[in-house]
């Protein structure tokens, strides 16, 4: 999960890279590709920093431990948080006439 979580986190940053770099103006809040980005990224970054250290707080402090699996579960509420953002964005609201 560690070097799936560099590879991940380093094609977004690429991406958004890219995204800034382009001559055409992107909005971001209606641009699904980003939100989709943005999720990968947070969501892997925090998940191998933490994943890289589970073995050493695991036998270190198990107490720690166990307090810090919090984040797993922000991470993972955030990720599909962003999602949901990312598949909504191309959802028109219908005026009636």
């Amino acid at each position: 999960m560690l070097l799936e979580g560099i590879f991940v986190t380093i094609l977004s940053i690429l991406f958004l890279i890219e995204i800034y770099q382009n001559e055409k103006p992107v909005i971001l809040l209606t641009y699904p590709h980003f939100w989709l980005v943005i999720a990968n990224m947070l969501f892997f970054s925090v998940t191998s920093i933490f994943n890289g250290f589970t073995q050493y707080l695991f036998e270190k402090n198990v107490a720690e431990y166990a307090n810090l699996t919090i984040i797993l579960k922000i991470s993972n509420y955030l990720l599909f948080l962003l999602y949901l953002t990312a598949f909504l964005c191309n959802i028109r609201v219908k005026k009636l006439d």
